[in-house]
Parts: C-alpha cells; structure tokens; sequence
C-alpha cells in the first residue's frame, strides 16, 4: 500500500498492467509461454470478458420474469385456454430450402416478452465487450456494426452454455429457469433445442477456462465472412487461433492424445450452423412483433448481409 502511494498514475497503471498478464501466464501452462504481446493482448480480453459476461445477470426484474422464476408452480390460470388464447401470436416462418417450406407458429407473448428482454441484455453485454477489445476499436464503425449484427446470435448462443443445467436440462439465469423441452411454447423448433443441447453437451465436455472462451469468442466475431469489408479480419482471426492453440495445447500436456483446439473448431462450425438454422425464425418473429421488440434487437434479428 505504502509503494502505491509513491508511484505516479503511470506507474500505477503499469503496474496494475504487469499484475494482470501475470495471473493469466499463471492460469497458462508454462511449457508453452504466451510473448509479451500476447499477454498484454490478453490482460486486455480477458478483462473485458469477466466484467461483461462473468457477471450475475437479474432477468427475473424483467418483463414478465414471473412465467419462469419456478415454471412449475405456475399460477393454473395463466395455463388455462381462455388466458393463453389472449397471449398467443401467430406468424409464418419461410424455410428457403429447396421445397420452399412455410411453417405457422404460434408462441404466448408475454413469455416471449420476457425471453426478448433477455437477449436484449446480452446483445448489449456483446457491443460493450467489443467495444473493450483494441482490434475492434481499430475497424471503422460501419463495420464494428455489421460485425456485432451478424456474429451476435452466435455468440448469444455460445454464452448461453454458461448458463445450462446438464442434469436439470435447463437453462438457469438469475432466479429465472427455462427447460429447454419447454421453450416450444416460445416458439423454438423442438428440433433446434435436440442440437443445441447436444452442442452445449459437447462445449461442456471441452472443461474451457475464461481466457479460453474469451479468445473463442474472438475468432467467431472476426470471421472473414461477416460482410466486413476490413481486409485484416483473417489476419486477426488467425493471430487469435494461434494463441488458442497454444493455450489449448499447453494445458492438455504432451501425454494427451485428445485435440482440445480441434474439436473446439469443429464445434464453432457447428455453431454456426445453429446459427443459421434459427436465423428464418428469428426474422419472422422480428417482423410479426416489430413493435415489441428493443430497436437494437430488431437490428440483430433481421437478415444477414
């Protein structure tokens, strides 16, 4: 304390910065040693990541928290025929697949309200961790846009796994519960949660440790196909990849067989897959409760350039 006092701001900072690259090195096996650069580009990530994702979110203070803080003890008239008819939404969701598919669904408002509320807090949770990241700040601000528009749906569900329950088969948020059978009431398609649950299985499996899932998130957002027009997004991606695997590699050790960093990348293809599949359902909700909806969640959930 009595050395703090005698340091400039400078120093201060300086030193604060040397304190938080050395708790990364620690949390790295030190066979594989991360440069200088990369540790400093770290302490910067790995901040950024634990202030606006590792963090208590309160959803339950949202609309119409009260559907899911205990699902089970719902009050009966909010089930009843006569209460749901007065909620439920129609609209028709179009599959453009070869046979051209349009699928009716019906979803209750008020709990879908309530579910809007929460990927509108963790849409803001994104754009404030990008904007905390140096090689975001760097790309003009058109496509800081583009980029956080069409990688937030897959970083939302990548965060998501955070949150899930294995045993219970449910996603736990604050006081808030939502089994995952049950969110067809939602209007999620039954099959996107069987592969979402099988994805969050599989993450889980992979035991990713904070630095590891902060630099996941960066190749995601910096993927050359976003509609970016920045030509060092790959480059980016790369530098990103790299440490990954060094880290990934490092904490296996030399005895393991398994490629941790390999079947990450599989499952970050799988990601995106997810990704897309529930994007038509998304637009058709957006533009069924327009005005339902935070203008920033419109902007995420209408269709990719």
């Amino acid at each position: 304390m009595k050395a703090q006092c005698v340091l400039n701001e400078g120093e201060l900072l300086q030193k604060k910065k040397i304190i938080e690259r050395n708790k990364i090195k620690r949390s790295i096996n030190p066979v594989s040693p991360l440069s200088s650069e990369e540790l400093d580009r770290m302490s910067f990530i790995v901040k950024a990541y634990k202030k606006c994702f590792a963090k208590e979110m309160r959803v339950e203070e949202f609309i119409n928290a009260d559907f899911f803080i205990n699902w089970k003890s719902l009050n009966r008239q909010r089930d009843s025929n006569s209460y749901s008819s007065e909620s439920d939404v129609k609209f028709e969701v179009v599959l453009r697949n070869q046979s051209r598919q349009i699928i009716e669904i019906s979803i209750d408002m008020e709990k879908i309200l309530h579910l809007a509320d929460v990927a509108t807090s963790m849409t803001f949770d994104v754009v404030n961790f990008v904007k905390e990241v140096p090689d975001f700040k760097q790309l003009d601000e058109q496509d800081q846009v583009i980029i956080i528009r069409n990688a937030a749906v897959e970083v939302h569900l990548l965060n998501i796994c955070d949150f899930y329950n294995c045993e219970k088969g449910q996603i736990e948020i604050g006081q808030c519960s939502y089994p995952v059978h049950k969110l067809t009431a939602a209007g999620v398609a039954s099959s996107f949660l069987e592969k979402f649950q099988k994805f969050v299985k599989s993450i889980y499996s992979l035991q990713l440790r904070e630095e590891e899932k902060a630099l996941a998130l960066m190749i995601i957002l910096f993927s050359e196909d976003r509609g970016s027009k920045a030509e060092s997004l790959s480059q980016i991606q790369e530098s990103y990849a790299m440490t990954l695997k060094e880290i990934l590699d490092a904490r296996r050790g030399a005895k393991s067989k398994r490629n941790i960093f390999a079947e990450l990348m599989f499952l970050l293809s799988e990601l995106r897959r997810l990704s897309v599949s529930c994007r038509p359902y998304l637009i058709a909700f957006s533009d069924s409760c327009h005005d339902q909806l935070n203008p920033v969640l419109r902007e995420i959930f209408s269709p990719v350039e």
